[in-house]
């Protein structure tokens, strides 16, 4: 099946029609195949101004005029709407008085005309021309042959041998030797901490340097070790608080020191050793408030949200530093579950928090743990926003219809639009949408609101980064994140705006994973596939197994970063694979017409997935585009159905996050964050230095 090959791509050689080239014959084929639709429901439609529409797009479709030559996909595209219009249409009549055959090329030979020249199309050293005469019969062109199911079924195993053996990427990826890399540990903030503790310490009680070195190593996290350790922290006081009594009494402190009390004389630097212990705590505490990210934090639901996920982390043991963390941006909240369920993640974790609806989601299997930003990131924030626009647009195609339908009863039988008319008399609906447009305009005419505002998209900004310095505290001093996955609905690749708008939110909420110091390899994840024209007669076809495997495309280890490598495989997706796979599924009777709504169906999916693929391909070069001319490397894209998993409505998510994490694109930390992190190595390394040198002057003036 093509759209289970892993395969890398630089170049697309697709052996099927290029869609971009075919444009033209898919956008008069779904044309006519609403048309007729319309039609058989009874539409009025104006005969003469359709077939001058149809003749138009007929003549931009490619095609040869050169005699001993195939007429080409143009010839092919005439016979198949006279055959439409003639055979099973309502216009079969006023059709046969025009047909497009005698007024493109001055005949009516079609019925043998066809076949003859699909063997010239068969002659040519490429598929394009072939391709169109394989869609046409697909769709119910039969010709002469439609009483010889012999020869038909012979033409059709033929030519789908060659029009649907699928594409081949031009080079397959080389695999390259895994290098040594340098520790992805930022050591900076720990060893500040450790200095400030040890400075403090040291500063207040002047013990020797190994005492003190002890005392840090203990004091700083006592009970971090669990029972052991603090056994020993709590004996390496009771050792100090000995030793300074001793030094008390050798001193003669007791005889100095003016105390009303004489256990206060003789206990005296063991007292104020337990005051400053004390108030180095109490520092350091006040210290640790004001440095970690809750306080003051003006997004509290993200606080609690993110302790409830560690605290319930600690309590079932559950790694949440070493493995490795997967951040899943752009699936809204209370949809996880689909998209976790599309993808075959087993969580032996989670989710967490336990409450649906929150603002993260935090899930983990074997292999890795998922942080899923449902109220967090922009991205979200858009497809939730798309979600309700297609919701919306539904509603609105299931009323027109419902209008349409009504309109058509007789009148006594008609319901009142508003139901509230005592008089009991029948009111028409509205004239607007008595009649549903063949091409389903009606429901795409909403106003084109902007996705998110700029204060909405600054607020989902800060939200995103405040997250991530929570997970980048609980992780250090390893990397907050190690791989990514961007997940955008196929609603976004609809139109120009909306994939325009999805493409910022993918690029801000990059960004701020930049910002919080960290480059990581990304794959790109295209949901909610089953809302595509045409999809659900897909899934209907496809089989359990088929439907385990990939619909994508993985880009070579040498051009993660490459626009053009990007574009190329996004390319070789929706030109190639789409329609080996539609072809491929493509049934065949003998009258032509029984298969025809199924095939039509397979035929609208492939020409949409086709149309998107531009808009796919914008989406991914802008959204990981940083700016600064280096792009986030993108290890693949892919088209997931996300659907109800009981109907079988999810498919080709199987196996993507492993693919992610055995990619051998590493996370690293961003030139600036190795900046500042030595920035504070060098800070502290100053801090050690001047307090030893403070010491050595300290001792040295006691000594002296």
């Amino acid at each position: 099946m093509a759209c289970a090959a892993r395969v890398s791509v630089t170049t697309a050689t697709a052996r099927l029609m290029p869609f971009a080239s075919s444009l033209s014959l898919h956008r008069a084929i779904d044309y006519a195949l609403r048309l007729h639709a319309a039609v058989e429901r009874g539409a009025s439609r104006d005969i003469a101004h359709e077939q001058a529409v149809l003749t138009n797009l007929a003549l931009d479709t490619p095609g040869c005029d050169l005699p001993g030559q195939c007429r080409g996909a143009r010839y092919a595209l005439v016979c198949w709407l006279d055959e439409l219009f003639t055979c099973h249409s309502r216009w079969a009549d006023a059709w046969n008085e025009g047909k497009l055959e005698s007024t493109l090329y001055g005949g009516n030979d079609r019925a043998w005309e066809f076949w003859r020249q699909a063997k010239l199309a068969d002659a040519e050293p490429n598929d394009d021309s072939l391709a169109a005469f394989y869609l046409c019969v697909a769709l119910g062109f039969r010709g002469e042959l439609r009483n010889q199911p012999e020869r038909l079924a012979a033409w059709v195993e033929k030519a789908k041998s060659r029009v649907a053996r699928g594409a081949t990427p031009a080079s397959q990826t080389t695999r390259i030797a895994r290098r040594s890399r340098p520790s992805n540990r930022l050591w900076g903030k720990t060893r500040l901490r450790r200095f400030v503790t040890f400075a403090t310490i040291a500063a207040t009680v002047l013990l020797p340097l190994k005492i003190a070195l002890g005392v840090i190593k203990s004091a700083f996290t006592p009970l971090a070790g669990g029972k052991v350790t603090g056994v020993a922290h709590a004996l390496l006081v009771v050792v100090t608080l000995v030793g300074l009594w001793q030094l008390n009494l050798w001193l003669g402190i007791d005889q100095v020191v003016h105390a009303p009390s004489r256990l206060v004389r003789e206990w005296w630097l063991p007292l104020l050793f337990l005051l400053g212990y004390g108030l180095i705590w109490i520092s350091l505490w006040t210290w640790r408030a004001f440095s970690e990210p809750t306080a003051g934090s003006p997004f509290p639901d993200i606080d609690d949200a993110w302790r409830a996920v560690v605290s319930a982390m600690e309590r079932w043991g559950a790694d949440r530093r070493d493995k490795p963390l997967v951040l899943v941006l752009g699936q809204p909240s209370m949809r996880e579950q689909d998209l976790l369920s599309a993808l075959r993640v087993a969580p032996t974790f989670g989710p967490a928090p336990s409450a649906s609806g929150g603002p993260l989601c935090v899930v983990a299997d074997d292999r890795a743990t998922y942080l899923l930003c449902s109220e967090t990131s922009l991205l979200s924030l858009g497809t939730e926003k798309l979600i309700q626009r297609r919701t919306t647009q539904s509603s609105r195609k299931l009323t027109a219809a419902a209008s349409a339908f009504e309109a058509s009863m007789p009148a006594a039988l008609r319901v009142e639009a508003n139901g509230d008319d005592s008089t009991g008399t029948a009111t028409l609906v509205a004239p607007a949408i008595t009649q549903t447009p063949f091409d389903d305009s009606i429901a795409d005419d909403l106003p084109s609101t902007p996705l998110f505002t700029d204060e909405q998209a600054s607020r989902c900004a800060g939200r995103l980064s405040h997250l991530l310095q929570l997970v980048a505290r609980d992780r250090e001093p390893g990397l907050p994140v190690d791989s990514a996955a961007v997940v955008f609905p196929c609603d976004a690749l609809a139109d120009t705006d909306a994939t325009a708008q999805m493409a910022d939110a993918m690029r801000q909420d990059l960004v701020v994973v930049e910002e919080a110091g960290v480059r990581c390899g990304v794959i790109a994840i295209g949901a909610d596939l089953q809302h595509v024209p045409g999809a659900g007669q897909l899934l209907h076809l496809l089989s359990a197994d088929r439907k385990a495997r990939v619909y994508g495309a993985k880009l070579p280890h040498d051009a993660l970063t490459s626009e053009s490598a990007l574009r190329d495989a996004v390319d070789w997706l929706t030109g190639a694979v789409t329609p080996t796979l539609c072809q491929r599924l493509f049934q065949f009777d003998e009258d032509g017409f029984e298969s025809l709504p199924d095939n039509a169906a397979l035929h609208a999916f492939q020409s949409e997935v086709g149309r998107r693929g531009e808009h796919l391909a914008n989406l991914l070069t802008q959204g990981l585009d940083t700016g600064s001319g280096d792009a986030w490397p993108c290890v693949g894209t892919y088209l997931v159905a996300t659907g109800d998993p009981v109907g079988g409505s999810q498919a080709f998510g199987a196996g993507l996050l492993d693919s992610l994490l055995d990619s051998p694109v590493r996370a690293a930390w961003t030139k600036e964050a190795l900046q500042r992190d030595a920035l504070v190595t060098r800070s502290v390394a100053i801090g050690y230095a001047a307090f030893g040198i403070a010491t050595l002057t300290v001792i040295g003036l006691l000594a002296f």
